[in-house]
């Protein structure tokens, strides 16, 4: 599901750039996630600001079978690169990703996840502690 996603918000991107006229700026789109995992995005692409100078964009995509109200897991790599990334950052939030539907819909947004989202701590990591000793 999520080489999925990856694929449909690359072909999202190309619609964009197409709508703007800029299909030259098409092959700056990589889909980096199919590279490299735990970039804490899964594609770059460019944008075109109202000075008509281009910059970098960094898109998380996020891919459910689920409803738009589905929640969703993300790492805290993610996080801390939407933190970083904020202005350039956006989260393709993609739903009703199902095998044999055309239906699929998708909304995005922009910048930090933590400011767009409510998150909940839904796991641990745990460490040994260095004053047990071993049986």
């Amino acid at each position: 599901m999520g080489n999925r996603g990856e694929e449909i918000a690359v072909e999202i991107e190309k619609r964009r750039l197409s709508k703007l006229g800029r299909e030259d700026l098409i092959g700056r789109i990589i889909p980096v996630g199919k590279k490299k995992d735990g970039l804490g995005y899964d594609v770059r692409s460019v944008d075109v600001d109202d000075n008509n100078m281009t910059h970098d964009i960094f898109i998380e995509v996020k891919a459910t079978s689920g409803d738009i109200d589905r929640p969703f897991d993300i790492s805290r790599r993610e996080l801390k690169v939407s933190q970083r990334l904020r202005e350039y950052y956006y989260l393709y939030r993609i739903y009703n990703l199902r095998e044999n539907s055309s239906d699929v819909r998708f909304y995005k947004v922009k910048g930090a996840l933590d400011d767009n989202y409510d998150l909940e701590a839904t796991g641990y990591r745990a460490y040994k502690k260095t004053d047990q000793d071993e049986v």
